[in-house]
């Protein structure tokens, strides 16, 4: 892991620009929510951030076919052990409770079908996790089957 500045919205701008034709295909609305109170230089590895970022904003564009995706950032925890958490959130095909927990393991799919259907390996959400454990970081997901997905991940920051 390296720990250098980068600007934040910069890498959220070229992740986008990676999925926007796709979501133009689509009819996809792309949009971030990036508050002026969130500093737009930090420090970590802007590498892995962008890898996170392309693996769920490129499921949330995959997975939704109408609507809209957005990046959220917020600054969450307090003084002492601030966080910094960006939400991908899909009007998507959504997931149910119980597939929801197969997410994040290698080689797992909420559904067998998907794997056919989308062409996808199940790889994604699993390499996600790991960097963002080894950035010190959690992430989980919260969605409801036919409305959508919020896919959000916490990482301390300086």
């Amino acid at each position: 892991m390296e720990n250098l500045d980068f600007i934040l919205r910069h890498a959220i701008e070229e992740v986008l620009d990676l999925v926007r034709e796709r979501a133009r295909m689509n009819q996809l609305k792309m949009r971030i929510d990036y508050p002026k109170s969130i500093p737009d230089g930090i420090n970590g590895d802007s590498t892995r951030v962008r890898q996170i970022l392309i693996n769920l904003v490129g499921n949330a564009v995959k997975f939704t076919h109408a609507g809209e995706v957005a990046v959220e950032v917020r600054i969450d925890g307090d003084e002492d052990s601030k966080m910094l958490k960006i939400s991908v959130k899909d009007t998507g095909i959504g997931i149910s409770g119980e597939n929801s927990q197969k997410l994040f393991i290698d080689f797992s799919q909420a559904d067998a079908s998907i794997s056919r259907r989308y062409e996808d390996t199940g790889l994604g959400l699993s390499i996600s996790r790991r960097l963002i454990e080894l950035m010190n970081g959690v992430i989980w997901v919260k969605s409801e089957e036919g409305v959508g997905s919020n896919f959000s991940f916490r990482l301390p920051y300086a």
